[in-house]
């Protein structure tokens, strides 16, 4: 089709410029149904609680089970989800250690493998990863991705952190998190422990770091499966050290 210059021109420069404020405000879209869209209607104190299992971890640790809550509830104005998380006795290395919200629940013999993959409804995938200046191109269930994965060392071994993340739902919806589960990996992606989400009445949690504090002294009422073994790697968790860096569980739907 023929143009006169000026208007060819114009046209141009409008083009190039709508797709340069594109990129500036979106970024690229990596999910195959486009990139993750904020969450705007939560509904007003809902609560989702997970707690790591202590008597039977997935994969062993050097100093013994890792103590850990995840505790998620609809943010002021119903956009986006609290995250309100401790960890206490993580490894001193392995890491920086990532933790993800999961497809699937952790069924009841406590295997995290059977977690599948990481919460995807816009189909991403695990690549490029994850930038966490742009959190609506990564994975939704990517929380180490978007937020920080945790770093250890010998004088610190616990992990606190509150934030929001924008692209997870407390009520219903594609990226609806209450049926799912929370796994915590080492850097190779081996899993190490795993535990599902349960609802929780967040209508009066006015400080929930402490709440979480007294929850890593509870009984261990959150387990899977029975208690006759103490192991917690004969659904394949364990490594050959007990740190998950040699030959622990691993696959590609981590």
């Amino acid at each position: 089709m023929h143009c006169p210059g000026f208007k060819c021109g114009a046209l141009l420069a409008m083009t190039f410029g709508l797709v340069a404020s594109q990129k500036s405000e979106n970024g690229i879209t990596t999910g195959k149904k486009g990139n993750a869209t904020v969450v705007k209607d939560n509904p007003d104190g809902v609560g989702f609680l997970a707690v790591l299992p202590t008597r039977k971890q997935f994969t062993p640790t050097p100093a013994g089970p890792i103590q850990g809550v995840v505790y998620a509830q609809t943010n002021s104005g119903g956009t986006g989800v609290k995250y309100d998380i401790s960890f206490k006795n993580l490894p001193e290395e392995g890491g920086p250690f990532v933790y993800h919200i999961h497809q699937k629940p952790v069924p009841s013999d406590g295997n995290c493998t059977d977690t599948e993959a990481h919460l995807d409804p816009f189909e991403r995938g695990e690549t490029p990863p994850c930038d966490p200046d742009l959190p609506q191109t990564c994975q939704v269930g990517d929380l180490a991705g978007k937020h920080g994965a945790i770093v250890t060392s010998k004088d610190n071994t616990d992990f606190s952190e509150s934030y929001t993340d924008d692209f997870t739902a407390t009520g219903d919806g594609k990226s609806f998190i209450g049926n799912l589960s929370v796994v915590i990996h080492y850097a190779n992606l081996t899993r190490i422990a795993c535990a599902n989400f349960e609802e929780f009445d967040a209508s009066d949690s006015m400080n929930m770091m402490s709440s979480l504090d007294d929850l890593l002294d509870m009984d261990d009422s959150y387990d899977y499966g029975d208690d006759g073994d103490d192991d917690g790697g004969d659904d394949g968790g364990d490594s050959a050290d007990g740190n998950g860096m040699d030959g622990g569980k691993y696959n590609d739907t981590y």
